[in-house]
């Protein structure tokens, strides 16, 4: 994750319930937006965003 480029989206897979709380929270630490968090069949989707690169 560490690594993403500017302006990506990354899925998360999580079986862990606290993500739904964790992943926001280290999303905005690393200054990423959540886009999105579902659940089917026990598994979280969370979609987040990596800001755009700066412009000069």
């Amino acid at each position: 994750m560490a690594t993403a480029g500017p302006d990506r989206r990354l899925t998360l897979l999580a079986t862990d319930p606290m993500a739904r709380i964790d992943a926001p929270h280290l999303a905005a630490q690393m200054g990423w937006a959540v886009v999105s968090i579902e659940e089917a069949d026990g598994v979280l989707t969370i979609i987040v965003e990596t800001p755009a690169a700066p412009t000069d």
